[in-house]
């Protein structure tokens, strides 16, 4: 951030992907456009935290996914192909990761615990799961009346073969993780108008500078894995649809480019 006589913040959205169709579309609201602030200030954290995954919870009556061997590799093959030229080592040790039990998709039954077929770690032990939530910014692909308070909208099944879909011929059923981020505004100490770069370390501020007790709470950032191109499937169990309430949601216009889930 530059210096500026005023504490003004443009909201800024990355590259955007077109619709490939005429279909209904909608994308799901962000947490300060929600609710004005971040996951962090939302959720009362320590001001050490300034990034949470930004999840959006769904109307679901199916309960989270199996991961089983043959959805774990088609999930990785969609990452991988993301980043071709990553490593193949690293490749496995983003999807981990991405899956870890501390992520909020796979929620106390990731990789680390469980099976993860690409890794070839405990096999032994039950597959892995994913939980259908969904994240801010995600477009999704309505199924019925727009103006419905609840909203069905479109899904792979955990039961049918996942490998007919890809990212670029059904965006509507991926979406990138996204954090939501929350930046210290810092000004002069004499002269509060004056808007100051946050310091790398805010332990070691520039002379005659401080933290004005406030935050840009506007920001949402990928996960880092598979070089910020990380790729979670729309999912449901045993289903081609789920729910979500049409608050947590604006609908896109007919035939608009699908927005970017990052915010700068």
């Amino acid at each position: 951030m530059n210096s500026s006589k005023t504490a003004s913040f443009k909201v800024t959205l990355r590259a955007s992907q077109h619709v490939v169709d005429d279909a209904q579309y909608a994308v799901c609201l962000h947490d300060f456009e929600r609710h004005g602030v971040s996951r962090p200030t939302l959720n009362g954290d320590a001001r050490k935290v300034h990034g949470l995954p930004e999840t959006v919870s769904v109307l679901d009556r199916n309960g989270f996914i199996f991961l089983t061997k043959p959805i774990q590799m088609q999930w990785h093959k969609w990452c991988c192909a993301a980043v071709p030229s990553m490593s193949a080592a690293d490749q496995v040790k983003s999807f981990v990761s991405l899956t870890a039990s501390d992520r909020a998709w796979n929620n106390r039954y990731g990789s680390d615990l469980y099976a993860c077929y690409p890794a070839g770690t405990n096999l032994d032990k039950e597959v892995m799961r994913l939980f259908p939530l969904l994240g801010g910014g995600t477009v999704i692909k309505i199924l019925n009346d727009p103006n419905s308070q609840i909203l069905e909208y479109e899904t792979m099944s955990s039961t049918e073969d996942i490998s007919i879909y890809s990212p670029a011929t059904h965006p509507h059923l991926f979406f990138q993780p996204p954090n939501s981020i929350r930046v210290e505004i810092w000004w002069m100490k004499k002269d509060h108008s004056v808007i100051v770069p946050t310091p790398p370390d805010i332990n070691k501020p520039a002379p005659g500078t401080e933290w004005s007790g406030k935050w840009d709470e506007h920001r949402v950032d990928p996960f880092p894995q598979f070089a910020n191109q990380s790729i979670v499937p729309i999912m449901t169990r045993g289903a081609k649809f789920n729910r979500i309430d049409r608050v947590k949601v604006r609908l896109l216009p007919k035939g608009a480019a699908f927005p970017s889930p990052f915010v700068e």
